[in-house]
C-alpha cells in the first residue's frame, strides 16, 4: 500500500503577518537611503548643508493655502542666508479634497518690507487665479516677458520696480534652460509651464518653489534657478 501524502507546513496568520512587515521594513529602509542619497545630492548641488530632518512645521500660504514644511538644508548663496525645504500642500479644486502636491522649496532671506510678490509661469498661475486664489495680475509692458510669467501682488508700482529688465531677461533665460526644445505652440507653452517653478516674495523671504521631491533633476532645476532668485533677492534689499 503507497504510504499516504501528507500536507506540508503551512504558514499561520501571524507567521505571514510578520513577513509583510519585514518586507515593508526593507522596502522603507531602501527608500530611507535613496531619499538620504538624493538630499546629500542637492545640498552638494547649491553648497549647502543638511539639516536633521525634523517634524515638518504647518502655516498658511497666502495663494495655496495650508501647507507643511519641513527644512531640508541650510547655509549662505553668496553671502545671503537659504535654506531648502520640502513642502506639502493640499491641491486645489474639488475632485479630490485629499489630494497632495509635493515641492521642493528655495528660500532666501530678504528684509521684512520687501513688497509682496509671486512671479510664476503664465498659463499654470491663470488656472490658480481662476480659482480665486492670489494678487491681481500686473502686466509690466514687456509682452515677450508677460507671454511666458504672470506677475502678481498688492503693491504694483513697488512690485514692478524690482523686475529691470536685466531681471526680465534673466528670467527668459531661466525658463528657456528648464524647458528647452519645447514646442512654439498652445501645447508647448503648457508643456514648458510645468516644467518651470514659482518666486513668492514677500513676509521676509523669496522661495523658489519647484514641484517635485528632492531628485538629481531637482537638484539641476533649482541649482539653475540660484541666479534669478539672488538677482532679485538683492533688489529687495538681502545681502
Amino acid at each position: 500500500m503507497e504510504a499516504e501524502a501528507r500536507p506540508g507546513p503551512v504558514m499561520n496568520d501571524t507567521a505571514w503577518f510578520l513577513l509583510v512587515l519585514a518586507g515593508i521594513a526593507i522596502a522603507l529602509a531602501a527608500l530611507y537611503r535613496a531619499n538620504a542619497r538624493d538630499r546629500a545630492a542637492l545640498a552638494g548641488a547649491l553648497g549647502l548643508a543638511p539639516v536633521p530632518r525634523g517634524r515638518a512645521s504647518e502655516r498658511v500660504h497666502p495663494v495655496m493655502g495650508p501647507c507643511f514644511e519641513t527644512p531640508l538644508m541650510r547655509g549662505t548663496l553668496d553671502g545671503v542666508p537659504a535654506e531648502v525645504l520640502a513642502r506639502t500642500i493640499r491641491r486645489m479644486g474639488r475632485r479630490n479634497p485629499n489630494a497632495r502636491s509635493a515641492f521642493t522649496v528655495l528660500r532666501l532671506r530678504v528684509p521684512a518690507s520687501a513688497p509682496r510678490l509671486r512671479i510664476e509661469p503664465r498659463r499654470t498661475g491663470a488656472m490658480i487665479a481662476s480659482l480665486g486664489a492670489g494678487e491681481p495680475e500686473l502686466a509690466t509692458g514687456d509682452l515677450g516677458f508677460d507671454a511666458h510669467w504672470r506677475v502678481s501682488g498688492p503693491r504694483p508700482d513697488e512690485a514692478l520696480a524690482l523686475l529691470s529688465p536685466e531681471l526680465r531677461s534673466a528670467l527668459a533665460a531661466l525658463r528657456a534652460t528648464l524647458a528647452p526644445g519645447v514646442p512654439d505652440s498652445a501645447l508647448g507653452d503648457v508643456a514648458g509651464d510645468l516644467m518651470v517653478g514659482t518666486f513668492e516674495l514677500g513676509d521676509g523671504r523669496l522661495d523658489y518653489a519647484a514641484m517635485g521631491t528632492p531628485t538629481p533633476g531637482i537638484a539641476a532645476h533649482l541649482a539653475a534657478a540660484v541666479p534669478c532668485a539672488l538677482a532679485l533677492a538683492r533688489r529687495a534689499g538681502a545681502g
